[in-house]
């Protein structure tokens, strides 16, 4: 199993700021820590696409993806926690392509990424977090 954790660099470029392989034998691995009122980083100069999920919501949904799909770099105010249940998919980076294999997980921080599908199709499990836009307040929990 291998964790990636992405981020921005000084200039604003989305990357993989963390890449950790992990023990399917420890008993308990904490994967990624959502801090309360959360928001988004600056936006990159991919698309906006909204989710539909609001600050403080959590979407939970499995997604299997076609060969050879593939979506261009776009950002989103969520942080995204996606495990790869079968197949594979590269995660595109503005450092790069980055192959996600079963087991594979991956904490998207809001940042500008984009998705090439490889030729088996992509099975993924799929968390999304709604935070608050950037420069946005922070705001909790709905009620």
């Amino acid at each position: 199993m291998r964790l990636i954790r992405t981020g921005l660099d000084a200039d604003g470029r989305s990357l993989v700021t963390r890449e950790e392989t992990l023990d399917p034998a420890d008993d308990r691995i904490r994967l990624f820590n959502v801090p309360p009122g959360a928001s988004s980083p600056p936006p990159g100069p991919g698309a906006a696409l909204d989710l539909g999920v609001r600050p403080g919501q959590v979407s939970w949904l499995l997604r299997r993806l076609e060969p050879a799909y593939s979506y261009e770099m776009h950002h989103t105010d969520t942080v995204d926690l996606h495990l790869v249940l079968d197949g594979s998919a590269d995660l595109i980076l503005d450092d790069g392509s980055h192959q996600l294999r079963p087991g594979d997980a991956v904490a998207i921080t809001g940042i500008d990424h984009g998705w090439r599908v490889g030729p088996e199709g992509c099975t993924f499990a799929m968390i999304f977090v709604g935070t608050a836009p950037y420069g946005a307040p922070a705001e909790g929990p709905p009620e």
